[in-house]
């Protein structure tokens, strides 16, 4: 009787545990996290096939679509809650300077799909960590650990060795692009975008650490949705367009709308909620998806290319794990007990 009171106590502690963790704030964000990763995998599918070669002023009606869309979403609760001139006044540069940085990164990675293989362009999204890493040290005088230098480097020699694999190698998604300087050129843009982009996130530290998530998506909308209409009236004019949009293309940016809207909605509370390392996990959720989409449609996985993709997701693994700890011991150091409070 004794024995069968312990193993039904334990199974109930063991059911309690269970219950308490599924029902956790940090599970329910992480599976919120988890829709960020498909928002992001979705979007850059949508963007593969949307077509900006023969419309290269595309990507930036897109983002304008996106950004009207976030300011039209939360434009109106923060003006109702919240003083709409005094942001302005006070944070109008940065959230110019943050959003041109922005669009910018969004709109190079966005065209170097027509010039670079998907998947390669997928993956170097993690390059957006490194940089990141790298202006952190930079602008905002951040403290790192060996750690985090041995992440970084691993996944600077993931996407090294996956950028020298795809130009040396026959696996570009359009076949008559298979030149080697062709894909150099795409694989450059997307790495400039991603420096752009981490840029953006590490100066939105910086400058509006103080800025409400909701602040943050409306005005970084507002002005972004400006700068992408401006952009795109510049190309549109620089090189005018007569191919007509088609249906498939519409659908395809209706996708990346959406997508993007999701990714865009969701990441400021996933950031706020888990803090940066745990965020950063869910490129590598959007890059499996990716994997399992290419390898069903466009792309032949080796084993050299399979390392590659492998140092990148360690790297960035280690990399969030190290902060993650670094997380927890400041934590516990915040709500350590003092001398005083005894």
């Amino acid at each position: 009787m004794i024995k069968e009171e312990e193993n039904s106590g334990r199974i109930s502690n063991l059911t309690k545990k269970t219950v308490k963790f599924f029902t956790s704030r940090v599970f329910c964000y992480s599976l919120l996290s988890q829709v960020a990763a498909l928002g992001l995998f979705g979007l850059g599918v949508a963007v593969d096939n949307a077509g900006t070669s023969k419309f290269p002023s595309l990507p930036s009606f897109m983002a304008f679509c996106v950004h009207f869309t976030l300011t039209l979403i939360f434009l109106p609760y923060f003006v109702y809650h919240n003083s709409f001139k005094e942001v302005i006044k006070r944070n109008w540069w940065r959230y110019l300077l943050t959003s041109f940085c922005e669009v910018q990164g969004t709109y190079l990675i966005e065209l170097s799909y027509n010039y670079a293989n998907y998947i390669v362009v997928q993956f170097l999204d993690y390059s957006c960590i490194v940089f990141a890493f790298i202006f952190s040290l930079i602008i905002l005088k951040k403290k790192f650990y060996l750690f985090h230098f041995v992440g970084a480097a691993i996944t600077v020699g993931g996407i090294v060795m996956l950028t020298l694999y795809d130009i040396n190698g026959d696996y570009s998604v359009f076949s008559e692009r298979n030149d080697k300087y062709f894909k150099y050129f795409g694989e450059s843009m997307s790495l400039v975008g991603c420096l752009m982009y981490a840029l953006s996130t590490v100066l939105s530290e910086k400058f509006l650490a103080d800025a409400s998530s909701f602040e943050w998506l409306t005005f970084q909308g507002l002005f972004s949705m400006g700068i992408a209409l401006i952009q795109g009236i510049i190309l549109e004019l620089i090189w005018p367009n007569e191919i007509k949009i088609t249906f498939s293309t519409t659908m395809w940016v209706l996708l990346y709308v959406v997508c993007s809207v999701s990714f865009y909605s969701i990441c400021p509370f996933v950031f706020l909620a888990l803090g940066a390392a745990r965020s950063n996990l869910f490129y590598t959720s959007a890059d499996i998806m990716a994997v399992i989409y290419s390898s069903h449609h466009k792309q032949r996985m080796t084993v050299i290319f399979g390392v590659s993709l492998l140092l990148a997701v360690l790297g960035n693994t280690m990399f969030s794990i190290q902060t993650m700890y670094q997380e927890e011991r400041m934590k516990k150091r915040t709500h350590a007990p003092t001398e005083t409070s005894i």
